[in-house]
């Protein structure tokens, strides 16, 4: 099994898979794939490691998850919504404290050697030429995964189906927003969404979103915890990636 994930093996697999929408392999194709075999006692050897860091790289993603409900769970907490409010926090809007418009530009504006980030519906951030904002914003992805929700502060351009939301007064710290859509809007959306080949969100599902709002200095402090967690989440991320390498190599000789 390890080895039908190898980068190697999945080209190969591709190069005679049928269908455009949904690519299938050909099993009459990948039958003939060759590649070196080790003895078995060798094979054996390699499996036990593989499997031991497979453990450890899957024991690494429960905990990226655990951070994650742990993050949940500490704000509602703080903060409440679903079991009421804190006595210090009020039930608002979304739309009470950004404006939010979207970008204007098509997919295919974008090039890989541009001066400005381009932010698109997908995860990776392309690159542009020019831009139409300069501000402090955050980005949330129209259709596709709506949980691609990204930060970014200075000029840029934005994708026809994404949102970008400002703040337009000072009752909110934009960070302590982006962590509500993380953790809250995006779970609870996701149960609303529209379309069904390509889900999509309509402005009222984020314009309309009501989340807790408590005092400012309350705000700050949610958001030192939550960057510390990302931070964490991160160092488990590179970890795996290590872990990653180190099992190709094993599969590689």
């Amino acid at each position: 099994p390890f080895y039908l994930r190898t980068d190697a093996f999945f080209d190969f697999a591709m190069r005679g898979s049928g269908g455009s929408l949904s690519p299938r392999v050909k099993w009459s194709h990948i039958s003939g794939y060759e590649f070196d075999l080790p003895p078995l006692d060798e094979q054996k050897k390699l499996a036990e490691l593989l499997w031991a860091a497979n453990d450890l790289k899957e024991s690494y993603k429960k905990a990226i998850t655990a951070t994650d409900e742990m993050l949940k769970a500490k704000f509602r907490a703080e903060f409440g919504m679903r079991n009421g409010l804190r006595r210090d926090a009020e039930s608002r809007r979304i739309k009470d404290f950004v404006k939010i418009v979207t970008g204007k530009k098509d997919v295919n504006f974008g090039n890989a050697n541009g001066e400005f980030p381009f932010f698109t519906c997908a995860r990776e951030v392309s690159r542009c030429d020019s831009y139409s904002f300069d501000c402090d914003a955050i980005l949330i992805a129209g259709n596709c995964d709506i949980g691609n929700i990204s930060r970014y502060e200075g000029k840029f351009e934005a994708y026809q189906r994404t949102y970008v939301l400002t703040r337009n007064n000072d009752a909110t710290n934009l960070d302590y927003l982006y962590w509500v859509l993380k953790l809250l809007w995006v779970e609870d959306t996701r149960q609303k969404m529209n379309g069904s080949t390509i889900p999509y969100i309509k402005l009222g599902m984020l314009a309309d979103y009501e989340f807790p709002l408590p005092p400012l200095s309350l705000q700050r402090e949610f958001v030192a915890i939550a960057d510390k967690a990302e931070s964490a989440k991160a160092n488990l991320k590179k970890s795996i990636a290590a872990i990653d390498q180190v099992m190709k190599g094993l599969i590689n000789g």
